[in-house]
């Protein structure tokens, strides 16, 4: 029966799940801490399987984003100007990728270039030094945020969308996070995530809404939303959580704001996925996801 290894890191813990293609499934195998403890059990759980090949994906609030051009050109030339233009950028990482998200239909026609960094490389490391010094296949190094833009498709096209989702507590104060993507032209463009310490009620759907708002302000001051145009946002949450975010968008509309609230158990039926956890968060489907498709290493 062929499984598949993956490895969620977070700000907070690592979480070691298997997958299996054949039946659909995705459970959690163990946690770890990110402490002396945490680290040792790493160990032991990499050491009882040096040849199965990990995905390993990663959720944090370290990652940075940055929308440039570049000249259009191609080959070794394109490699250059990429290679020179990140140096700029992330002076102080290695963990670094761009990907080329089309061209300017004015002027000089230069690429559109998303560019992206891990810059707490710490929050790596302790767990890839293990990895490495078992010897251990590793398939890629992979952004929550980026590869959700593929989750775009179950949902209707819009120019400018706003994706809102729940992650598991991000430090030991939370009881949660909060992760806002942001879309143009379903290309991915930036992500925010912070903490939460509210409780499932009128408060915590006020406090997605307020969030929402002041990305919006943040997308019309710096031009990547027009001022003029309406956000499209997609809520994806379990059903407890959904109902009272619903509830209280019904009660207190915003005419700029499109909000979809969408059970996030509903859209992973609609891959068949098939899960028993009564809390599925994004990194879950998205997890899923690379079981049927290995995209290039971030």
């Amino acid at each position: 029966m062929k499984l598949t290894r993956i490895l969620y890191l977070s700000d907070y813990e690592v979480i070691a799940y298997q997958a299996n293609a054949k039946l659909k499934t995705l459970e959690i195998v163990q946690r770890f801490a990110k402490n002396t403890e945490g680290y040792d059990d790493f160990k032991h759980y990499l050491q009882q399987d040096v040849k199965t090949p990990i995905f390993w994906l990663v959720d944090t609030s370290y990652e940075e984003y940055r929308i440039a051009q570049i000249p259009h050109v191609l080959g070794k030339d394109r490699k250059s100007v990429l290679a020179h233009r990140m140096k700029r950028l992330f002076e102080y990482t290695s963990y670094t990728y761009a990907q080329v998200q089309g061209r300017e239909t004015s002027g000089r026609g230069d690429d559109i270039v998303l560019f992206t960094a891990l810059n707490q490389i710490n929050l790596l490391q302790p767990w890839l030094n293990d990895i490495l010094e078992y010897k251990i296949p590793l398939r890629g190094i992979y952004s929550v945020p980026l590869l959700s833009q593929s989750l775009l498709r179950y949902f209707s096209p819009e120019p400018y969308t706003l994706l809102v989702t729940h992650t598991p507590k991000i430090n030991a104060q939370s009881t949660h996070g909060l992760r806002q993507s942001f879309f143009v032209q379903q290309s991915f463009q930036l992500s925010r995530l912070i903490p939460v310490t509210l409780e499932y009620s009128q408060a915590y759907a006020k406090m997605i809404i307020d969030q929402i708002i002041k990305t919006q302000y943040y997308l019309n001051s710096t031009r990547l939303l027009p001022s003029t145009t309406p956000l499209s946002v997609f809520i994806l949450l379990p059903p407890p959580l959904l109902h009272v975010v619903h509830d209280f968008v019904n009660k207190y509309p915003h005419p700029d704001l499109y909000i979809h609230c969408i059970d996030i158990h509903e859209l992973a039926q609609q891959f068949d996925f098939q899960s028993e956890n009564q809390l599925l968060y994004l990194h879950d489907l998205v997890a899923y996801h690379l079981v049927h498709i290995t995209p290039n290493n971030h």
